[in-house]
């Protein structure tokens, strides 16, 4: 995921409507989704390695 402040994350969780981010400079962050989303907050980087 890619956040406009963050940067770069990796998602290491999602509960319901809640995900986690691990950021590396911001340690993890949670997210309500879809709002973070529909909100330009994130955006998936389209990256399906993993």
């Amino acid at each position: 995921m890619i956040h406009t402040a963050f940067g770069a994350g990796t998602i290491v969780s999602c509960q319901g409507a809640v995900m986690t981010v691990q950021f590396p400079q911001s340690g993890e962050k949670k997210f309500v989704l879809p709002d973070a989303m529909w909100r330009g907050l994130l955006r998936y980087d389209g990256d399906d390695s993993v």
